[in-house]
């Protein structure tokens, strides 16, 4: 296997721009029907009974945990009125709303593009009081990273960290030397005690299992990890203890590439 950051990052940049076309053109001539997943509340709701951040991140959450909201807020009961949220690939919007009133001090959401106004503008009537913002940019850059440091400002870290691009990650390059250290600069960001839900990329799909293990067998003490399958692929839920970490751990390179040998 060999890897050139220059001809990922060349490749990329034009999926990137074929992705923001693409997207808004979605936008532009199928209406919201386009938005399930990309726009979804985070409970079920009789209009999208099965496109909810619930149903979706269910198979990752502890026993008797109850549904996904109820998990958050009990495991960050202590940071009421303190806790950052962050979406990445989406706008964040109704998954924000879908919380207790203050339990998050603010939120946002990274997004290719914030396309809210041709969808319905009443979705942007909620972001003050919310104190909501949508970064637009694409969360693979150093300029959207620095975007969201930016935003970050005084609290610096991020409680709840929430990504779920669906058919977003046909756009994501396919090599997991390229995708680890975009995936370790945003687990930087998580706080400690901080949960990660995320929809795992194509590029990792294969090295799920090894990962799962190596995390386990070397720091299951201060890296709560569960992974699933959902309908959309493997979910995983990671949450960052006491005693992590500051950097995520990746399955040494040996390892991904005798994997990737044993899958040609």
């Amino acid at each position: 296997m060999v890897y050139s950051k220059l001809m990922f990052e060349k490749g990329y940049g034009y999926r990137r721009k074929e992705a923001v076309r693409k997207s808004k053109e979605v936008m532009r001539t199928k209406g919201d029907s386009a938005w399930l997943m990309r726009e979804s509340p985070l409970l079920r709701t009789p209009d999208k009974p099965v496109d909810s951040y619930d149903f979706q991140f269910r198979p990752v959450l502890p026993d008797g945990a109850g549904n996904l909201k109820e998990y958050i807020e009990d495991t960050l009961a202590t940071k009421y009125g303190d806790a950052v949220l962050l979406e990445l690939g989406g706008t964040g919007t109704l998954l924000a709303r879908g919380f207790s009133d203050g339990f998050f001090k603010k939120s946002a959401g990274v997004s290719l593009s914030d396309f809210r106004d041709d969808i319905d503008p009443r979705l942007k009537l909620s972001d003050k009081e919310l104190n909501h913002r949508v970064i637009e940019g694409d969360i693979l850059t150093k300029e959207t990273q620095e975007s969201v440091r930016s935003w970050l400002g005084e609290d610096k870290k991020v409680d709840v960290m929430i990504e779920r691009m669906a058919g977003g990650h046909d756009f994501l390059p396919n090599e997991p030397f390229y995708m680890a250290p975009k995936a370790n600069t945003w687990y930087e960001l998580l706080d400690e005690g901080g949960i990660l839900f995320a929809e795992v990329p194509d590029a990792f799909l294969d090295y799920m299992t090894d990962w799962e293990q190596y995390l386990s067998q070397n720091y299951g003490s201060v890296i709560d990890l569960q992974v699933a399958d959902s309908e959309c692929g493997i979910d995983v839920r990671l949450q960052k203890l006491s005693g992590a970490p500051e950097q995520l751990p990746l399955l040494p390179a040996k390892d991904v590439m005798e994997q990737a040998r044993r899958l040609l």
